[in-house]
């Protein structure tokens, strides 16, 4: 959380390391708009994880 602003990721481009580039930022403590807008964003975007375009996370440093 940025401060008081709810923030949530979604797959809307895949940027270096093959991962999400997206963030949805809402208003001070509204926390269920942004949720809702990235479910439907989600639900209306076409995939883009498929076979091996799936990022690999093992064995990568944290």
């Amino acid at each position: 959380m940025l401060g008081l602003y709810p923030v949530v990721s979604a797959p809307a481009g895949i940027g270096p390391g093959n991962v999400p580039i997206l963030q949805i930022v809402a208003n001070t403590l509204d926390d269920l708009s942004a949720f809702q807008l990235a479910a439907a964003y989600s639900r209306a975007a076409p995939s883009l994880y498929t076979g091996r375009g799936m990022p690999g996370f093992h064995n990568e440093p944290v």
